[in-house]
């Protein structure tokens, strides 16, 4: 596990430097908006305490909590098209992309508002679920646009009401740095993967040096309660993968134009692989 954890680490640092220069200029353009976003809703909350005489919660744990997420989302839902929409539609249409390519029965955890039901046309079966019931609220109003979409369910990643191996695909958009154990979500995905299915994981992860890391833990305190969590690094799910035998690493790439996400993909070995 040592070996291939290390050599993981080497490929990720060798991709690293090629797009270094490109990767942070787009991670920076991506904050601008969010570090608005941050002080707007910051003094805000501070505001609301004050005239409620509330004290000021405690953001240090180091694992979000499940129901602060799903507060932030159930908040996030009125304006999520409009604010994240615009921002994630290259790395939306990318996994969407990828599952599009293995085709058959696809699950999407974290489908949130349904942003990304429509790229999945071709794909036998879609079947998505979030933990927040205002979320998927409103992707339920997509659903008659989209033939394919089977259903859409208020339910946690991290214990799946699916049988084993009932999917050939699952997806995660913006989702696996947010939920309170990802070790845990990703062997549920494993668990209801069949063999020679892929988990297709879009993401962004922790830029580790630079301008755009300092700006990344500076706010990684203040992005907790809106539903961000900035600071977690893609080598934390590459461990995942070395301390699974039925899981191989097939990719990971940066999602053009700025770079600023990531594509990863894992894949569950076929049974009777040597």
């Amino acid at each position: 596990m040592l070996i291939g954890l290390v050599q993981s680490l080497v490929m990720f640092r060798s991709t690293q430097q090629r797009t270094a220069i490109r990767g942070r200029l787009g991670v920076v353009v991506l904050w601008i908006p969010v570090l608005a976003f941050i002080v707007i809703a910051s003094l805000v909350s501070v505001m609301l305490r004050f005239f409620r005489g509330t004290p000021a919660p405690n953001w240090t744990d180091h694992e979000p909590k499940t129901n602060v997420i799903k507060n932030a989302y159930a908040r996030w839902a009125p304006i999520y098209d409009f604010v994240c929409g615009p921002i994630f539609i290259n790395a939306r249409r990318a996994s969407a992309r990828a599952a599009r390519a293995l085709g058959g029965r696809v699950l999407e955890i974290g489908v949130g508002t349904g942003l990304s039901l429509a790229h999945y046309e071709g794909c036998t079966e879609v079947i998505g679920i979030d933990i927040s019931a205002p979320m998927i609220a409103r992707a339920q109003k997509r659903m008659p646009r989209h033939p394919y979409v089977k259903e859409l369910l208020q339910m946690d990643a991290a214990s799946l009401d699916f049988e084993d191996q009932s999917f050939d695909c699952v997806v995660a958009q913006f989702v696996i740095t947010l939920v309170e154990n990802p070790e845990k979500v990703l062997s549920e995905c494993a668990r209801v993967l069949r063999p020679g299915g892929e988990i297709i994981l879009v993401n962004h992860f922790f830029s580790e040096t630079g301008l755009a890391a300092r700006i990344e833990r500076w706010a990684s305190r203040y992005a907790r309660p809106l539903g961000l969590r900035p600071e977690f690094p893609l080598l934390r799910l590459l461990a995942w993968a070395q301390d699974h035998d039925d899981i191989d690493l097939i990719d990971y790439c940066e999602v053009a134009p700025l770079s600023a996400f990531t594509l990863v993909r894992f894949g569950r070995i076929t049974l009777g692989r040597e």
